[in-house]
């Protein structure tokens, strides 16, 4: 997804069938578990599957696009990685357009190889950016 695009509900057409949209995303939150660089768009997409619209199928679509452009890219576990443990983590102040909440993140990597990742909306409102951080 490009990293300027914030996706929100607005005024956009609503999709005819939301089905399509349910089923697509359910297809690519399953695909998370060995892709995680579309771990954070398919958290983005599941949260209008109540009332999906064309602008959150198109975004749906490019991810489609991305994957087959991409083939190779998923876990990778190589054999001569060494065993010291990385961990890193961000956040965002008010990422999400419609709460204001913001977006915590962190990765964990074991020599060259990602074990583990997760990027959750932060339950409360940040009122700066040291507080999101926090």
């Amino acid at each position: 997804m490009d990293s300027t695009t914030r996706l929100h509900q607005d005024d956009s057409p609503p999709l005819s069938d939301p089905f399509i949209y349910r089923h697509l995303v359910g297809r690519l939150i399953y695909l998370t578990t060995t892709r995680p660089d579309i771990t954070y768009v398919t958290q983005q997409l599941s949260q209008f599957m109540a009332t999906p619209t064309q602008v959150h199928y198109a975004a749906a679509l490019r991810v489609l696009r991305y994957l087959k452009n991409n083939p190779g890219r998923g876990l990778f576990f190589p054999r001569s990685s060494s065993l010291q443990i990385y961990g890193f983590s961000d956040s965002d102040w008010a990422g999400c357009p419609d709460t204001r909440h913001s977006l915590t993140g962190y990765r964990f990597f074991l020599g060259d190889s990602l074990i583990s990742w997760r990027t959750k909306k932060q339950t409360t409102v940040a009122r700066s950016s040291t507080e999101a951080e926090y």
